[in-house]
Order: C-alpha cells, then structure tokens, then sequence
C-alpha cells in the first residue's frame, strides 16, 4: 500500500517552492496518522528545473525540518548533490499531488526509466506484475539502450509450484500497462539479490545483465528469459 501525505493545510509560497506550514502534513498508515512537523515541496518534473508541480504531475518531493541532517560526513559532492538553495533536501522520491490534496508516492527517482523519451516508473510496473497469480516477487529495472537511451526489464520469482511462462506474463500486461512500458527483457529466476535488511539489489541485476553478457548477481539463479529482448 502506497504511503500517503494528505496536505490539510493552506499551501504557501516561499523561497519560490511550494510548500506546507509546519504540523501541516498528515502521514496515514491505514486508520493511524501522525502529523509532521516539516516544510514540503513537490517539484515538476523529476529531475528538471525546479519548477512547482501542479495538481496530477508528477515531480520529486524535497523537504526541510529543523531535525534534518546537515550533509554528508566528508562527503561534499553527496551533499552536494542531495542539497538544493542550502537547505531544501532532494528525497529522491517521485509522487504527484491529487485534486484532493493527497500526496502519492510513485517511485524512487533513481528507479524512473526513461526510454524513448518517456517516463516510466518500475513501482507502477511491479504492482502490476505482482497480480499475477504466479509472481512471489518482482524487480523491474532500466539498462542501457542504444537507440531508446534505456529499456525495460523485469526479474520475476514465481511462486512455489507455479509455472510461469514469459509469454504469458507479456499477454498478462497487454491491456493493463502502455505498451512502451511492457518489460522488453523478461527473467525468471530463483531469487532477487538482497541486501541483509531484505532490499531488493536492482544494481545488481543492472550490472549482471541477467540473461545477458554475464551471469546473474549472486544468489540470484537465472531461470527461463524472454525471447523479446532487443
């Protein structure tokens, strides 16, 4: 389930961003909410120029608290780089803003692919995949692409004594994705590479090109790959 911010207070500007009063912003888990006491921005276009997002684009969310962090121990360039005008704070996660005034998270920044010129989002991909009666888990991801700039391809663990079959999982996803966002790269395999704390390790698999030049990340065993690869 996706985490919420509903915005309840009046939106103002400042320092050219968009953003909410302190104690303003409500985070509901279910039925529980807790306020936050924290300035937020929702920026157009992530990774663009900055610009305020308007109700229904998308862009990344950046923040301010006075508990925040300062920067990075030595290590100038990350801070650098997570930090915009001093103080406002690049979470580096993607969510657009309904009419309602409900914040949704939509992806990790990192995670967006751009192929073709457009963007796609792997979290929107994965939910869908993961309605599959035979998908345990998922991890879809972009690589390198010599005309699209990136391509789309998905890892997959089936469940246990569930066949899948990456021709099915394709026509699974006709008429429920955009057809540019269908994986054009389709692994199954035994597991998904995993960090101590049960992070899925999607470098890992960008760096293995499973299915590909080299051989999948360790503990995750290639299965079957699809025959639509480019």
């Amino acid at each position: 389930m996706n985490l919420i911010a509903a915005f309840d207070g009046a939106v103002r500007k400042h320092s050219d961003k968009t953003f909410l009063r302190s104690g303003d912003v409500s985070i509901s888990y279910g039925e529980m909410k807790a306020r936050s006491h924290l300035a937020a921005a929702v920026l157009a276009e992530a990774g663009g120029d900055g610009s305020d997002a308007v109700r229904g684009e998308t862009g990344e969310i950046w923040m301010r608290t006075d508990s925040m962090m300062s920067g990075y121990l030595n290590d100038k360039d990350a801070t650098n780089a997570a930090f915009e005008n001093g103080n406002w704070y690049r979470t580096g996660d993607v969510a657009r803003l309904d009419d309602d005034g409900y914040l949704f998270i939509v992806d990790r920044l990192k995670d967006m692919i751009i192929t073709g010129g457009e963007n796609v989002y792997s979290k929107e991909i994965e939910d869908v995949l993961s309605g599959h009666p035979a998908v345990s888990e998922v991890a879809v991801y972009g690589i390198p692409h010599r005309d699209w700039g990136e391509t789309v391809v998905a890892a997959i663990v089936p469940k246990v004594r569930h066949v899948l079959n990456v021709d099915d999982v394709r026509e699974y996803l006709l008429g429920r994705l955009a057809k540019f966002k269908i994986p054009r790269q389709i692994h199954i395999l035994e597991r998904l590479p995993r960090t101590p704390t049960g992070k899925v390790q999607k470098y890992l698999l960008r760096q293995s090109r499973v299915g590909g030049d080299t051989n999948p990340p360790n503990g995750a065993h290639q299965g079957k790959t699809s025959p639509y690869t480019e």
